[in-house]
């Protein structure tokens, strides 16, 4: 993969079968001792009614610096990491950015957290879970027009719609298999122009989305070894099987 293409955050969900916590109020006393990463105060969803569906948030927990954010619900269980490290804001040593990471490190990182997730869960709370999904977003700096770039390397450069575009965006859904033995999952991969913060709000990177989710259909539950195939399996995806992310071309004025 192009170093151009760097990870602001990656999110992970667990599709769930089974956990077993009657009382999230209670539950969240006794987890972070189990994982200390998640040090910032926790927040409890008070508002939830009985008839409530089972993938609405009951529960957060992050890291302090707000960098590694769990939602709990009944039927899912979604992290979210933001795997670079923070740094003062360009002109402004008041503010905190965030500073973007390759893409191998930040599966690493990401992937390293989502197995303790899901370990400690399987452990202390019965979880079963048979789908699991990985989304990552990638930015890339193209330094001029990004809307021209994408219309000359995604369409050709040909002039369809008959004026200058001031907004691209192309979302594309693929089914496959992925892994060892083969899991069906669909793929889609999302591109997007990014304006600049500034006044002038100039289209001058690319953003990307890359999500890869297990179907529906998958009716048995995933195992710990499976699930760190499945990770596996989606870095050498993205990694190796979509052409543009090692194409220069894409940047090249």
């Amino acid at each position: 993969m192009l170093p151009q293409f760097q990870v602001p955050s990656q999110l992970v969900g667990f599709f769930l079968t089974k956990m077993e916590i009657a009382d999230f109020k209670q539950f969240l006393e006794h987890l972070p001792w189990r994982l200390p990463e998640l040090d910032g105060p926790p927040r409890v969803n008070q508002q939830i009614p009985p008839n409530a569906p089972k993938d609405m948030t009951r529960a957060v927990l992050s890291s302090r610096d707000q960098r590694i954010i769990l939602e709990m619900a009944p039927a899912k269980l979604q992290l979210r990491v933001m795997p670079g490290d923070l740094i003062e804001a360009e002109g402004d040593p008041n503010r905190k950015g965030l500073k973007t990471v390759g893409f191998g490190e930040a599966c690493e990182k990401t992937f390293a957290q989502a197995m303790r997730i899901f370990n400690v869960f399987s452990e202390h709370y019965s979880l079963k879970c048979n789908r699991v999904g990985v989304m990552t977003e990638f930015i890339a700096p193209i330094g001029s027009s990004a809307n021209q770039r994408l219309q000359r390397y995604f369409l050709g450069g040909k002039d369809f719609f008959g004026e200058r575009l001031h907004e691209t965006a192309i979302h594309a859904l693929a089914k496959m298999s992925l892994g060892t033995p083969d899991r069906q999952v669909n793929r889609w991969v999302r591109v997007r122009t990014v304006r600049s913060s500034d006044q002038e709000a100039r289209d001058i990177a690319i953003g990307i989305e890359v999500d890869i989710n297990t179907v529906p259909e998958d009716t048995y539950d995933m195992s710990a070894s499976e699930m760190e195939t499945f990770f596996n399996g989606v870095r050498s995806h993205v990694e190796n099987r979509i052409p543009f992310f090692n194409d220069e071309d894409l940047f090249r004025e």
